[in-house]
C-alpha cells in the first residue's frame, strides 16, 4: 500500500504541474483580455487544479505516517534525510497548500 500511495503522490505532481501552468497561462489570457468574470472553461481549470492539490496533500499527510524512512525519534534532527522526510518538507508542502 504504501508504495500504491508513493508513486500516486509522485506523479500526481506533474499532473500538478501542469495544471498550475495551464492555470497561469488561462490567467494571463483573461487578464490581457480584460476580462472581469471567469469563463465556465476556467472555474473547471482552477477548480480541477484546486482538487488535484488538496488529493496531493491527503496522500502526502498518508505517507508522513506510513513511510519507512520516518522515525521520531532522538537524535533525528541529527539526519539530514530524516529531517527532511519528517519535519521540513511535510511543513513546507502544508504552508505550500494552505
Amino acid at each position: 500500500m504504501y508504495n500504491i500511495i508513493q508513486h500516486s503522490h509522485s506523479g500526481l505532481m506533474w499532473l500538478i504541474i501542469v495544471m498550475l501552468l495551464i492555470s497561469v497561462i488561462v490567467s494571463l489570457i483573461a487578464m490581457f483580455k480584460k476580462q472581469e468574470t471567469p469563463t465556465p472553461f476556467s472555474k473547471v481549470i482552477f477548480q480541477t487544479t484546486k482538487w488535484m492539490v488538496y488529493l496531493q496533500f491527503v496522500m502526502g499527510a498518508a505517507l508522513l505516517f506510513l513511510s519507512p524512512k520516518v522515525h521520531y525519534e532522538s537524535g533525528f534532527m541529527k539526519s539530514g534525510t530524516l529531517r527532511f522526510y519528517g519535519m521540513e518538507h511535510p511543513l513546507l508542502m502544508l504552508v505550500a497548500t494552505g
